[in-house]
């Protein structure tokens, strides 16, 4: 199994106890963002494809549709700020707002009603499904690449994140 973070905490649970309760299979699991699972289901070099988004229209363009989801659960993106950021003022923040941030047009937190300090804005990598559906929902738009000084960060295995 490969594919997204954000679904590996809970499939690398499954695998393990599908792997105690038999011995004719063994289920490993690889995180590495959805669009690799994708990929990886694809080619043949996984069995499953584990994805936090739908198959793309270019993803079935290139591999065809033989795709067959099965639900496991349902994730969520949400936006967090630090706790310096939060004692400092900014207790809420509206999705124009965070579009502004992401936008590179906010660049400090007194914009927000916060301490006179940049923002340090961090994204996913790209292929992350949990990117894409940040892009979609709060961008407004798939394709949608952020400019100014974003960290992009990549989920560490068994984090969650």
């Amino acid at each position: 199994m490969v594919g997204s973070t954000s679904a590996l905490p809970f499939v690398e649970t499954c695998a393990e106890e599908f792997n105690l309760l038999q011995d004719d299979l063994s289920v490993s699991v690889t995180g590495s963002g959805t669009g690799v699972g994708i990929k990886s289901l694809a080619t043949g070099t996984a069995d499953i494809a584990m994805a936090s988004r739908e198959v793309k229209a270019e993803e079935v363009e290139i591999y065809g549709d033989r795709f067959e989801p099965f639900p496991i659960a349902i994730d969520a993106v949400c936006i967090a700020v630090s706790r310096d950021v939060y004692d400092g003022g900014v207790k809420e923040m509206s999705r124009d707002q965070l579009l502004s941030i992401y936008n590179g047009e906010i660049d400090s937190w007194k914009n927000l009603g916060g301490l006179d300090e940049p923002i340090a804005a961090i994204a996913r990598v790209a292929g992350s499904g949990t990117r894409d559906v940040f892009s979609e929902v709060v961008m407004g738009r798939l394709d949608h690449e952020t400019p100014g000084p974003i960290r992009i960060v990549a989920a560490t295995p068994g984090s969650g994140r």
